[in-house]
């Protein structure tokens, strides 16, 4: 039994079994600590996984498969019967792997060796493990005093990434959807103590993310850097699925067609069965925000007939990098794409003097003067400080106003502060004021539970901007 719900979960892991992204997500450490039982376990899951591996038609299913592989080769060796079967099918692997696929096959075959015989590890290092945006893990030694920045920059080292200031470590607490940015020089020895205690005291594990600091509206993926351009578009993939707010159905239909033409060779029997409509296949394409009370198959076609709209624009034999290129060019057209996002709401009820920021103007900018206990999204990205409607209608253009941090523009940032202790997070903003018609400084005030981490956001990506004074 304990077997057959192993090869179900590699089966949900690597896609050939669809279930929804939050059931997947948590699958391969719990395949990984099954294969740690006992040895024929560990044996039984080596076999499973190279039986999902061989002839499998997927790139999308491979891909997730070998970084399973890696996983539980990073925990556990096979018997010394199967070891050298399972060298061998890593050895073969590697003659008709893409050089994506390739590079990870070569990290099981290391990382294989180290388990089966393990180092003596220096006093002062430590292994962490870290987990990536597309689920999967790394393990990496880094000195017990390291940083989060040096630890980074090894996991970078082992990506094979060439640009590692793209990416940072956040902290992912289980059953907390939103990832919190991590400040480079704290220490990882610390925050792991840290994390202990928060585990005795909550019931929840906690880990480092790594991932992309700050998606941006201008980027393309980089064919140069394979790892790069991947995670890159598996983040877009994981918060486009996690998009809070309805953008217009036809904007997800077009962005879900290019995601299935991306990897047309795993959704291929899917379409062919007539299986879109089912649990976890549209849960891969369609945000789950926009799926609440929608006939799945209805929502089915119309992305069946975008499908066919672009497969006419198209050559089948483009590679799936330059698919997954026209995917994320699709969401990056989302107003809230790549953006830090909180729940806040407007307060008026202001006392100048305990206010965050000294000198603040004392005249209030109303968000919205027609519904001003609306609920928002505070959103932070490249551009500026937006602040967006939660609710709206299933095909309406939510409210949304932004002010920029470009210097030029007439409603723009100039300021921000926190209120640690009440929870506050003030903007001093320039905006054309409706009542005397001249642009004028104003503050704006929002409760929000997340107020330290948006203040932390605007001021790492004010560091990235190169535009800003």
């Amino acid at each position: 039994a304990v077997a057959c719900a192993a090869y179900y979960n590699i089966l949900c892991w690597m896609g050939d079994k669809p279930v929804p992204e939050v059931q997947r997500a948590p699958l391969a450490g719990m395949i990984a600590e099954t294969a740690q039982k006992d040895l024929c376990l560990t044996d039984e899951i080596y076999i499973q996984l190279m039986k999902q591996l061989t002839d499998n038609p997927s790139t999308r299913s491979v891909h997730r498969g070998w970084e399973l592989m890696l996983t539980v080769s990073q925990k556990v060796c096979p018997s010394s019967d199967l070891h050298e079967y399972v060298h061998v099918f890593f050895i073969k692997a590697l003659s008709t792997a893409c050089s994506e696929i390739n590079h990870i096959i070569r990290q099981c075959i290391a990382d294989l060796n180290i388990t089966a015989s393990p180092a003596p590890q220096e006093e002062d290092t430590m292994t962490f493990s870290i987990t990536l945006i597309d689920f999967s893990t790394r393990r990496v030694r880094a000195p017990h005093s390291a940083s989060l920045k040096l630890l980074g920059d090894t996991v970078a080292g082992e990506l094979r990434i060439s640009r590692p200031q793209d990416f940072a470590c956040f902290m992912l607490t289980e059953g907390i959807p939103h990832h919190r940015l991590l400040p480079d020089t704290a220490s990882v020895s610390g925050l792991m103590e840290k994390w202990k205690v928060l585990k005795e005291k909550t019931g929840r594990s906690t880990s480092i993310l790594y991932k992309r600091k700050l998606l941006t509206t201008e980027e393309t993926l980089q064919p140069g850097d394979p790892t790069h351009a991947k995670l890159t578009y598996r983040q877009a993939l994981f918060e486009y699925l996690h998009y809070p707010i309805s953008a217009g159905m036809e904007s997800f239909y077009k962005i879900a067609a290019a995601i299935v033409w991306a990897d047309r060779d795993h959704f291929k029997r899917f379409i062919e069965k007539g299986y879109m409509a089912n649990e976890g296949v549209l849960e891969q394409i369609l945000p789950e925000e926009s799926l609440q009370n929608k006939p799945r198959r209805q929502e089915a076609m119309k992305v069946l007939n975008a499908l066919q709209t672009l497969e006419s624009a198209c050559d089948e034999g483009e590679s799936r990098l330059v698919g997954m290129g026209r995917a994320f060019a699709d969401m990056q057209k989302l107003k809230m794409f790549g953006a830090y996002y909180w729940p806040a709401k407007q307060i008026f009820d202001i006392d100048k003097k305990n206010l965050p920021i000294a000198k603040a103007p004392s005249t209030v900018c109303t968000i919205n003067p027609k519904a001003t206990d609306a609920q928002y999204y505070l959103c932070v990205d490249h551009a500026g400080v937006h602040f967006v409607a939660q609710s709206s209608g299933p095909n309406a253009q939510p409210f949304h106003r932004l002010f920029q941090f470009n210097k030029e523009a007439v409603e723009r940032v100039l300021n921000h502060g926190v209120d640690h202790g009440n929870q506050r997070v003030a903007f001093v903003v320039s905006t054309l004021n409706s009542h005397s018609l001249e642009i004028e400084n104003m503050t704006v005030v929002m409760q929000c539970a997340a107020a330290v981490d948006v203040a932390f956001g605007i001021t790492m990506i004010q560091a990235l901007r190169s535009d800003i004074p």
